[in-house]
Order: structure tokens, then C-alpha cells, then sequence
């Protein structure tokens, strides 16, 4: 039989008193929502790029990801894109292109989305957003593009309302164009 002290169990309630206190204090504050969270940024971007890829249409079933250009995907993006479909890197010499693209399509003439990415930041409320945009190559879909998208991520929510697609909108470093708290919303 383990004898626990009394203080012991005392010390667990004060800690958690202290952490409730923490977690509840200046709710009111915009920026007590901005709590840390847990989820690494590579995991968030893997899984906004899987929700961006989703809301394609039509329906892609090859990938490509830019090459040697300030939008190529970074690597932790490029898993949701491998586990679905052929995934090839796109030359960024419009030469080497012309060429990759004839040679793809004597592979087959399926719907083709180069995956462009546009950064990833952190909105007022704690909310983390990926930008990402489309463009369809080759074939019948030729030109058609999915426009600058962001896809936010909020870890205080939970299931499929963890990524959610959200508008464009860029936030600003300065906050003075912003409505005031009841008098509009600037996240998407």
C-alpha cells in the first residue's frame, strides 16, 4: 500500500487553480485568444495543403510542384500531394516546360494542378493561414486557375472545422485600419 501526503494532492489543486486563472485571464483582450498552440506548422501546412487540393475542380489527378521559383511548395507540403497521385516538380525555364508538358501527356490527358505556395502567418485571433493557389496544365483544362486562397487553420476548434477555406484578404502589420471589436470583422 503507497501512502500519498496530503500536500501532494494540495500542490496538484493549486496548480491547477494557477492554470485555469492563466487560461481565463483578460478573455476580453483580442490578444488572449492568440494562445500558443500545440500543432506544428509543418503539420498545418501538409494538412491546408490536403484541404486546398480538395476543393479543386475539376478534380486533379497529377500535381506538380513548382521548381527554383519563390512559390514552389516547401517539402512538409508535398506529402498530401504524394500519398494521392503522380506528383512531378515543374522546371521553372518556360523551355523545359513546354517539353515536360508534351512529354506528361503522352502519359495521358488528366487534369493537371501546379500547386503554388504564397506564405503562411499567424492572424490577431491565433489562427494560422496558408495561401495557396492553382493552375491547371496542359489538356483540356488548360489555363483554368484556382485564385489565391487561404486556407486558416484554427486549434482551438475541432474535427472538420480545424482548416477551413477563408478569404485572401492580407493581414497588415499595422492594425489602425482594422474595425474595432463589434464593429466588423478583419479575419477571414
Amino acid at each position: 500500500m503507497t501512502i500519498v501526503p496530503r500536500r501532494n494532492g494540495l500542490l496538484a489543486i493549486i496548480s491547477a487553480a494557477g492554470i485555469a486563472a492563466a487560461c481565463s485571464a483578460s478573455e476580453s483582450s483580442p490578444r488572449a485568444a492568440a494562445r500558443p498552440c500545440p500543432t506544428p506548422r509543418d503539420t498545418i501546412l501538409g494538412k491546408s495543403v490536403e484541404t486546398f487540393i480538395k476543393s479543386a475542380q475539376p478534380t486533379a489527378y497529377r500535381f506538380l510542384i513548382a521548381t527554383g521559383t519563390d512559390s514552389a511548395l516547401p517539402p512538409h507540403g508535398h506529402w498530401p500531394l504524394q500519398g494521392r497521385t503522380p506528383l512531378y516538380y515543374y522546371p521553372a525555364d518556360p523551355a523545359q516546360q513546354q517539353k515536360f508538358v508534351t512529354d506528361l501527356y503522352r502519359r495521358g490527358n488528366y487534369p493537371t494542378l501546379l500547386v503554388s505556395y504564397h506564405g503562411q502567418d499567424t492572424l490577431e485571433d491565433g489562427r494560422i493561414r496558408t495561401m495557396l493557389s492553382g493552375s491547371y496544365i496542359g489538356g483540356s483544362n488548360a489555363g483554368k486557375t484556382m485564385p489565391q486562397t487561404a486556407v486558416v487553420f484554427d486549434c482551438q476548434a475541432t474535427g472538420a472545422t480545424r482548416f477551413t477555406i477563408g478569404n485572401a484578404a492580407p493581414v497588415s502589420a499595422d492594425t489602425s485600419d482594422r474595425p474595432a471589436a463589434g464593429r466588423g470583422s478583419s479575419t477571414p
